[in-house]
């Protein structure tokens, strides 16, 4: 018995490979062989994308403290913000010194010396200099008194000094609040400008300015301006200092030179850093509670360590060695792990849907599918990890794809194991796979029978409804706050409806570019508006009807055994499609009891009955049919043998024939050419497309009779070993004969026929005659 299981696998698993030479060459080269290398080679790839993952996430709660592997140290923000803004604080603000106005003063006090060295009155003066007007009647008498012994050289003594004295007086506008944040905590200022370049620049205390909104301060400077005057010329000198000083200040806030100044204090200043020892637990829970959620501040430090530690295994030295040892040996596991998982979703191909591996195009899509899926996924989970479960996304949209291309219970099973793939891959926790799981089943089970595209918005709604249950147990389970569990199921509810609609908007044009039978498609190819079947029945009207009534008995015959009923139902439609280029030569577009046949050679009849096959696969592509219908055209006849033509053939051969049954004519001359059926949905097309003629040429196509022609049929058909090819059961058999019977007893039941009138009036009753419902 296991030798007998041995050999199925291996034959499941050379699938397109070569026909010849030895097994193990046939298994290494087979289809299945290589979609496992291809899906196992590109898991690792992918697995292999990004950096090592974080233990925590934003918002997830911190069980116990995180130890440090390696040395490493961490800019210290805080710490830096604060000597940054010491430094911005300490710097000095800048002014600029304007002299207009000290001499505006000397000027002013020269005009009243030499006003009072010529005895011109106060008043004229007053008109002269309105400045003048501050020095009052005494203060005059005494500049006059002084002025009247001096020779000039004296006064312009006096004068010199009071320019010099000018120099140092410092007045600014609101000095203690400047237009600069943060305030200067410098307690002098730095002054551009003087008479000389040596005074170019220079610093000055605070106390030495004065400011205009402190008249007290303003009126002490200039009675310090003043001292260096003789005594009878101070008073008068100080009023007019302080009145000058006032009007114009000497000093003008330079901002821009002391936001620069500023700046280039801010880069003196080296970021601080906070260092942390191999062993030390740099991420603890909070004090006081047993776990707490990690923030953003932990979180960078989580991604220092992680970059220290690459560095660390970069690095030279035996210690450095042994963990980069142990690092290649863990991913070494894990690539190996991915790999034997993906090869495991191959065997189940093999072993659960072998017809898959003989499609290329299938088997292309398919892994096209798993790839993208693991590339998406791992490009989310390295972008955005703080949002686990937009690996979701993806997994959900390849569930649904595998839904609507593949059967129901492929799309299941192998969600089950690539999201076993995905989370490897992606290195995510065992809470992630099981709200995957979950959700890519709910998804594929909601799309296994898909008839319109709105149907894919409802599987988006009743996912976004499983996939947060799932998520929200599995985080309180594992400990997680219900906030936490809470933000989660939301990102998962989003994650399913945009999967949702997704592939509402893509799945029409994956459907043109694959060219793969979906529900959907089908539906339209269903359409009777379709060219094909409008030329169909145009042109040959009987085989038109014909097949729609093969069409609807296929339908209930595969619903019966549980087969795809509608790829049954339209490939049905389109079997017979060849008939349309000679459909005189069939039976059913015959009309007025003319055959063709009866005037032509049996052998050239059978050239044209089994022409229809390949005309029909022809017209198929010619009018672009999903290449899943053309099977139904190639297969519905299979190897079966032209029974009445072999007959014909039989009938007139020489009066010499031996006897034998066929009289001497080989019947593999008048057999189809094949193939037999290889799925369970064209075996029943063979059966109904043989029960439904079979039973329109009955004269009284009685229940019993119907009975004995459709299992008459069916076991030639089995005797005749045309299901040695496909995956039917004797038990499927025997509920396909059941739904035939049943069906063509409804569709071809007898009716009583109305009384006729006689020529007298009287009624005459005739018997019944059966009526077929479709010709």
């Amino acid at each position: 018995m296991a030798t007998v299981r041995r050999i199925q696998i291996d034959k499941r698993l050379r699938v397109g490979g070569p026909t010849s030479g030895p097994a193990w060459l046939r298994v290494l080269t087979g289809r299945a062989t290589r979609l496992g290398l291809v899906l196992a080679l590109g898991s690792c790839g992918v697995s292999l994308y990004g950096p090592e993952p974080l233990p925590y996430r934003l918002g997830q709660r911190i069980q116990s403290p995180v130890l440090a592997r390696v040395d490493f140290d961490v800019p210290d923000p805080t710490t830096t913000e604060f000597e940054r803004r010491k430094a911005r604080e300490s710097a000095p603000s800048h002014y600029v010194f304007d002299p207009a106005a000290g001499q505006r003063v000397v000027a002013s006090v020269r005009a009243l010396m030499q006003g009072a060295a010529e005895q011109v009155s106060l008043e004229a003066l007053h008109a002269a200099d309105g400045a003048l007007k501050v020095v009052d009647g005494a203060a005059y008498e005494r500049v006059k008194a002084f002025t009247s012994g001096q020779t000039p050289e004296a006064i312009q003594a006096e004068l010199d000094a009071l320019s010099a004295a000018l120099l140092t007086a410092y007045t600014a506008r609101d000095v203690a609040r400047e237009p600069r944040d943060p305030r200067s905590t410098a307690d002098w200022i730095i002054v551009h400008g003087g008479p000389t370049e040596a005074q170019e620049s220079r610093v000055v205390p605070l106390d030495k300015v004065a400011a205009l909104e402190e008249p007290e301060e303003v009126r002490k400077l200039s009675e310090s301006a003043a001292s260096c005057l003789s005594e009878p010329l101070r008073s008068a000198a100080t009023a007019l200092i302080q009145e000058r000083l006032t009007s114009a200040p000497t000093l003008r806030y330079e901002a821009d030179r002391t936001l620069r100044e500023m700046g280039l204090a801010v880069d003196r200043i080296p970021e601080a850093r906070f260092a942390y020892k191999r062993g030390e637990a740099f991420v603890v829970p909070a004090a006081g509670v047993r776990s707490s959620v990690l923030t953003t501040r932990e979180k960078e430090l989580l991604e220092a360590h992680r970059e220290a530690w690459a560095g660390y295994l970069r690095s030279e030295g035996l210690e450095a060695s042994a963990m980069r040892r142990e690092a290649r040996l863990q991913t070494a596991g894990r690539l190996t792990l991915v790999a034997l998982v993906a090869i495991g979703l191959v065997m189940y191909l093999a072993q659960h849907h072998p017809r898959l591996l003989e499609s290329r195009t299938k088997c292309w899509a398919f892994s096209l599918l798993v790839l993208c899926t693991l590339i998406s996924a791992r490009l989310l989970s390295v972008q955005w990890p703080d949002y686990r479960e937009l690996t979701l996304a993806p997994a959900l949209v390849c569930a649904s794809a595998f839904a609507i291309f593949f059967p129901s219970r492929l799309a299941i099973g192998a969600m089950s194991i690539l999201c076993v793939i995905v989370v490897l891959v992606a290195r995510e926790s065992l809470t992630l796979l099981l709200t995957m799981a979950t959700a890519s089943s709910v998804m594929a089970f909601q799309l296994s029978a898909i008839r319109a595209r709105t149907r894919i918005l409802t599987a988006g709604l009743v996912t976004a409804v499983a996939a947060p249950l799932a998520g929200i147990s599995g985080d309180l389970v594992g400990g997680e706050s219900l906030a936490f569990a809470l933000q989660s199921a939301g990102w998962g509810a989003a994650c399913s409806l945009g999967a949702a609609f997704f592939v509402s908007g893509v799945l029409p044009f994956a459907e043109g570019f694959f060219r793969l039978a979906t529900p959907l498609m089908l539906m339209q190819w269903r359409d009777s508006r379709q060219p094909l079947l409008q030329l169909l029945a145009r042109e040959a009207p009987g085989t038109y009807q014909h097949s729609l009534t093969v069409s609807k008995l296929a339908e209930e015959a595969c619903q019966a055994i549980g087969a795809d009923d509608l790829l049954a139902s339209v490939g049905a439609l389109y079997h017979d499609v060849g008939k349309i280029l000679k459909p005189e030569y069939f039976t059913e577009n015959q009309t007025a009891q003319i055959n063709l046949h009866s005037t032509l050679a049996p052998k050239m009849s059978l050239l044209i009955i089994l022409a229809h096959v390949k005309d029909g696969v022809e017209l198929a592509r010619e009018y672009r049919l999903p290449p899943a219908l053309i099977p139904f055209i190639r297969e519905h006849h299979g190897t079966t043998l032209v029974r009445y033509f072999h007959n014909v053939a039989a009938e007139r051969q020489p009066s010499i024939a031996t006897g034998r049954h066929d009289r001497g004519v080989p019947e593999a001359e008048f057999r189809y050419p094949g193939p037999k059926p290889r799925t369970r949905e064209t075996a029943v097309l063979m059966l109904c497309d043989g029960v439904e003629g079979a039973v329109r040429s009955l004269r009284d196509p009685a229940p019993g009779r119907i009975e004995n022609v459709v299992h008459s049929i069916l076991m030639d058909r089995l005797n005749d070993g045309q299901f040695d090819d496909c995956e039917i059961t004797l038990a499927d058999l025997h509920k396909v004969e059941q739904a035939l019977v049943k069906a063509l007893c409804s569709l071809y039941h007898g009716r009583v026929a109305y009384p006729k009138m006689g020529e007298s009036g009287g009624r005459r009753e005739t018997p019944p005659q059966p009526k077929p419902a479709a010709v």
